[in-house]
């Protein structure tokens, strides 16, 4: 068994949550706090950032050692936000932007927005 919409949509919640901080994230971070039923592989979520990726929501930041003990210091890739970046729903209601993308990609520089 595969994809269930529920969990893809807490995860897509989690990961775009996660993002408007301006924080680079793996995307296994988004699983932190989701129940997933055994018999469920979590790989079938991996479509999820290939998905927003395709679309400019995110973008390739770098990568790092999983911290998950299961995957025996694999190899992640870590994302940031980008151009066509979406803040959740919840995020958007609540006001909390974590920035603008342009605005986080001119602190990485070290330039000023004024």
């Amino acid at each position: 068994m595969c994809k269930q919409p529920s969990i893809a949509r807490q995860l897509l919640s989690n990961f775009r949550r996660r993002l408007a901080t301006g924080q680079p994230v793996a995307f296994e971070e988004a699983f932190d706090g989701v129940d997933i039923p055994p018999g469920i592989d979590r790989r079938c979520y991996g479509t999820i950032p290939t998905q927003l990726a395709r679309n400019g929501e995110i973008q390739q930041f770098g990568f790092r050692v999983s911290q998950n003990p299961l995957h025996h210091n694999g190899i992640k890739r870590l994302w940031e936000r980008g151009p066509n970046f979406r803040r959740s729903k919840k995020n958007r209601q609540s006001g909390n932007s974590g920035g603008s993308a342009e605005s986080n990609q001119s602190k990485k520089r070290g330039e000023s927005n004024e």
